[in-house]
């Protein structure tokens, strides 16, 4: 599909900023419409009055090619506040974009939506191992609602890894500290090395979202890194990044545990080798106080 604008939710956070300029690269021609978060001066989505806001501030000029890729979230694990926030930001998004007929609409989800398990394919039975994946579960049952089958997607999405300025995942605090070194307040403990998973890096999360939205890929996708990775080899690898700063504090309780999710096979075009994607990571680390 020859994209001429592309809506992106959550433009302010973690996923959606890094996406904003992956998709331009891909579709130059295209319009990047940021809808960032209230607190960043964006659009509250869960308020059931923000069709007013979207109409004043989203002006569509053809939205018969336009994409729309809801990434905005609540990431608040066991709220119910958390939970409610998430279905209604889906609900709002979606009878928006289906009243302005947009061609095509993508709902990042997660694999919180699967019950904890060594290996979880897309297809796998669904039981929500926390609340926030019981909220992306009925984001996903609301896109189901209000989109045509063959006008919207869904993506899983393993834990996203890479640069945060306050990081969040393990992984991430890890790669942080690799760059800016340790705080005298931070103690990064290690408490499991062979604690094993296949998370995917932000570079290939946008670019599988980008993937199927321009070749406009309908239903349940599932993305995940290509290689599995225990905690123990992430660091060994971070550890001998050139001017990495990283130390841990190991506390290694001796056990095993693995979380493996296979990726759709429709993206694994789009996955690229984990020392490629840390490669590439660490050549490309943001201009925050503390990290060059």
């Amino acid at each position: 599909m020859q994209l001429t604008e592309i809506i992106i939710t959550g433009a302010s956070g973690f996923l959606g900023s890094q996406l904003q300029a992956i998709a331009q690269s891909h579709c130059p021609a295209a319009r990047i419409v940021a809808i960032g978060s209230p607190k960043q001066g964006g659009i509250d989505l869960t308020d059931s009055n923000c069709f007013e806001n979207l109409a004043k501030r989203v002006r569509l000029k053809n939205p018969e090619s336009s994409l729309l890729i809801h990434t905005a979230a609540a990431v608040d694990w066991h709220s119910i506040d958390g939970l409610l926030k998430n279905a209604a930001m889906a609900h709002n998004i979606a009878a928006w974009a289906k009243a302005n007929d947009i061609a095509f609409s993508i709902l990042v989800s997660s694999v919180s939506v699967y019950p904890r398990s060594a290996n979880t394919e897309v297809d796998s039975s669904v039981e929500p191992s926390n609340i926030y994946g019981l909220g992306k579960l009925s984001a996903e049952h609301l896109w189901r609602l209000l989109f045509a089958a063959d006008r919207r997607a869904i993506l899983r999405l393993a834990g996203i890894w890479g640069w945060q300025s306050r990081p969040t995942l393990f992984w991430n605090r890890l790669l942080f500290a690799a760059a800016r070194g340790t705080q005298p307040s931070e103690r990064l403990i290690v408490k499991r090395r062979l604690s094993r998973r296949n998370y995917i890096s932000a570079r290939e999360a946008c670019e599988c979202l980008v993937h199927i939205g321009v070749n406009r890929l309908p239903g349940l996708f599932l993305g995940a890194g290509r290689d599995p990775m225990d905690t123990g080899e992430f660091i060994n690898a971070v550890q001998a990044l050139p001017g990495s700063k990283l130390e841990v504090e190991w506390q290694d309780d001796g056990g095993h545990d693995e979380e493996i999710y296979e990726p759709s096979q429709e993206l694994l075009s789009r996955l690229g080798s984990f020392d490629n994607e840390l490669s590439l990571m660490w050549s490309s680390k943001p201009n925050w106080p503390g990290v060059l």
